[in-house]
């Protein structure tokens, strides 16, 4: 059976408060005010935990991204085409 999908506004809500790395039900506690602003009802913990896990994945490729390429630069190299492009796909997505 599909789960319906998070609303975008718990899932940008879930980007801000996850920048200290909150438990599961920490994040999922903190979007009750959400969905009380928003008239919605709060999203399952299993749709959080899911969504938080996916979110902090795309982070951690990004960071890594970033560092392939600052790496590089810092070191006084040009970053290579597949650093770029790892860089440019983790920015996209």
């Amino acid at each position: 059976m599909s789960r319906p999908p998070i609303d975008r506004r718990f899932v940008a809500a879930l980007r801000s408060l996850d920048y200290r790395g909150l438990s599961y039900a920490e994040a999922w506690r903190l979007l009750l005010p959400v969905a009380e602003r928003i008239g919605l009802p709060r999203p399952s913990y299993f749709s959080v935990r899911r969504t938080l896990i996916v979110e902090r994945r795309r982070r951690a490729r990004r960071k890594a991204a970033y560092d392939r390429v600052l790496g590089a630069v810092i070191a006084g190299r040009v970053p290579s085409l597949e650093a770029v492009e790892a860089l440019r796909e983790a920015i996209v997505f």
